[in-house]
């Protein structure tokens, strides 16, 4: 199941996909999956994020695509965009899994564009 989901972060609305598996017992992992640079959550390179967050649900692991600030539908412009704000838009990210009752806070994952944790 695919929901569309919302964080703030100071003054910017940040927007995304969750990804949730169908029948979920219990507290179950979670991937967070961060586009690159000039990219949007969706990953340029032909959807590759949306495939991945299919597979992972497939696996019973949650993930959640985010448009960070200045990106996608995110709000803010690409131009005020810093390696600061992006870590600031990721704490915000990370907030709001930490409040999902069906996370498993042991088992968060974070994912770059080049498979890399960044975490």
């Amino acid at each position: 199941m695919q929901e569309y989901i919302e964080c703030k972060n100071e003054n910017t609305i940040l927007r995304g996909t969750l990804h949730i598996p169908d029948n979920v017992q219990g507290k179950i992992p979670v991937a967070i999956l961060f586009h690159g640079f000039t990219a949007d959550r969706n990953e340029n390179r032909f959807f590759m994020f949306v495939d991945l967050s299919r597979e992972l649900e497939k696996r019973q692991i949650a993930s959640v695509r985010f448009d960070f600030a200045g990106s996608g539908e995110s709000d803010g412009e690409f131009c005020d965009m810093s390696v600061s704000s992006e870590i600031a838009d990721r704490n915000a990210i990370l907030n709001l899994l930490l409040s999902l009752d069906f996370i498993n806070t042991e088992y968060i994952y974070c994912w770059n564009e080049y498979g890399r944790s960044c975490c």
